[in-house]
């Protein structure tokens, strides 16, 4: 019985993955998946190589795969797709044992979820994590736990703003 039901996950799985593939096959993602490779200069976002076959690797799906918001696509060389593709459960569950492992609050976590999510950026997590290590960061939470969305976003362009004249 045990072995039937091995069997079954495996034909789901392979007839999940041949609908995804003849998904791809869709003049519509033919179209997005261009656009991604465009905007990155035909080159793998990991390891710059433009010599590699070349994927666009989506971060989540939502949807169709041509409904993906860009910013939610890379482009990356077949080997760094095979290691991002792998590696990002385990990744995933570092993530989530480093936040219990200090023991973050319910609150923290909340936080850290907004500033990730309404930072329109491309570079948005580069962004928070620079924010997170300034001395304003508790600002930063009080204007988010009041949902002051556009206090954080001023706030935000100020700080980057001070970054790039100190680094002129």
């Amino acid at each position: 019985m045990f072995g039937l039901c091995i069997l079954k996950n495996q034909q789901d799985r392979e007839a999940r993955r041949a609908a995804y593939v003849e998904k791809l096959k869709d003049p519509r993602w033919q179209r997005k998946r261009l656009e991604v490779f465009q905007r990155d200069n035909f080159t793998c976002q990991y390891c710059f190589s433009t010599e590699d076959t070349l994927n666009v690797h989506h971060f989540y799906y939502q949807g169709e795969p041509w409904d993906v918001p860009l910013d939610a696509l890379i482009t990356l060389c077949e080997c760094c797709h095979r290691t991002e593709t792998e590696r990002r459960p385990q990744a995933e569950r570092g993530l989530l044992n480093a936040l219990q492992y200090i023991n973050a609050t319910c609150y923290q976590i909340d936080s850290l979820y907004e500033l990730l999510s309404i930072w329109p950026d491309t570079r948005r997590l580069e962004i928070v994590l620079d924010i997170l290590r300034t001395p304003a960061y508790f600002d930063i939470v009080h204007a988010l736990s009041n949902e002051d969305h556009e206090a954080f976003k001023k706030f935000a362009a100020e700080y980057l703003a001070s970054v790039e004249k100190a680094a002129k």
